[in-house]
């Protein structure tokens, strides 16, 4: 198993926002988190990337602790926030290249070509990031969370502002990922067609809990995710 999390727990302002996850994600899978807007989603992923720590509960990526081998295992997680990280003045190329120097990694310009082409981001690759159209400016983004080959990358609502044909190119290019570099992929969106199209597994999660935990064929997700979203 790649990640294993038990009890995860997660409060702000004595509000309890994550209560006791358990769950665990496979090598080279793409899984699911489903919710409505407010069910911790973010909260979740930001706790599993290390940009936020959790108040109880363990983390364990292939059997080893979180807090005891950070060092170790941030150059093994890739992150892709919903507000995407770009320097609107920097071209692709630019704010990719400085991204693999801060990871000091022995072959920069082999390092760029290989998440360039990942993504196909190279034709745009010299054009001011802040010129490109959303589906671009993700495909970017996504190049900066593959850097230094991580196993596993955490997507937050990936195809916000996406219109029809760049989602479909975005969830090819994430089944692309997997099937070449063997990545997993942790996902959150509250759209159940999206988590449906492109994940193996599905985690509901409403009010700071996991309210079903179910392969994607289940023919109970689409009406226990309804239900969730109703009782909210």
């Amino acid at each position: 198993m790649l990640l294993t999390v038990n009890n995860l727990t997660k409060s702000f302002s004595g509000k309890k926002i994550l209560d006791n996850l358990n769950f665990k994600i496979p090598k080279s899978s793409i899984v699911g988190f489903l919710g409505p807007n407010g069910a911790g989603k973010t909260t979740t992923l930001r706790i599993l990337s290390g940009f936020l720590k959790q108040d109880n509960g363990q983390i364990q990526f292939k059997d080893k602790n979180y807090s005891e081998y950070s060092h170790l295992i941030k150059n093994k997680i890739g992150y892709l926030p919903e507000k995407l990280p770009l320097y609107s003045n920097m071209t692709p190329r630019e704010q990719i290249s400085l991204a693999i120097n801060l990871h000091s990694i022995k072959n920069p310009e082999q390092e760029y070509e290989r998440v360039a082409e990942l993504t196909k981001i190279k034709k745009i690759s010299n054009r001011l990031n802040k010129f490109l159209s959303r589906g671009f400016r993700q495909r970017v983004a996504l190049a900066l969370s593959l850097i230094g080959k991580p196993e596993i990358v955490f997507l937050d609502e990936p195809t916000t502002g996406l219109d029809p044909e760049q989602i479909v190119n975005f969830e090819k290019t994430i089944k692309d990922i997997k099937n070449q570099e063997g990545t997993s992929f942790v996902m959150s969106s509250h759209r159940l067609e999206i988590i449906q199209q492109l994940c193996s597994r599905a985690f509901i999660l409403s009010g700071g809990k996991i309210k079903f935990d179910s392969e994607i064929k289940d023919k109970n997700l689409k009406k226990i995710y309804l239900k969730t979203i109703k009782e909210k």
